[in-house]
């Protein structure tokens, strides 16, 4: 899955809503990672285990989002 899956459900999601979306630069949590760590599996549950990122259940809307986003800020981390 990349940013364009995700990018496309808000785009559908802000139509339904008759909400603007503003110019967003848009970047994709896995493919930082695949250029960031070595790891032998680049699944979202694997990535979280083995960075010590809090799991939620998987597949559910709301605890992928945060466990992407926690994933991504700690990405920006370790490349600093």
């Amino acid at each position: 899955m990349t940013a364009g899956f995700d990018r496309g459900c808000l785009n559908q999601a802000a139509k339904f809503y008759n909400v603007h979306l503003p110019a967003l630069r848009w970047d994709c949590s896995l493919r930082r990672a695949r250029r960031t760590y070595a790891f032998s599996c680049n699944k979202l549950g694997h990535l979280c285990a083995q960075l010590g990122i809090p799991e939620g259940t998987h597949h559910r809307a709301g605890n992928d989002a945060e466990m992407c986003a926690r994933l991504y800020l700690r990405e920006l981390e370790d490349l600093t």
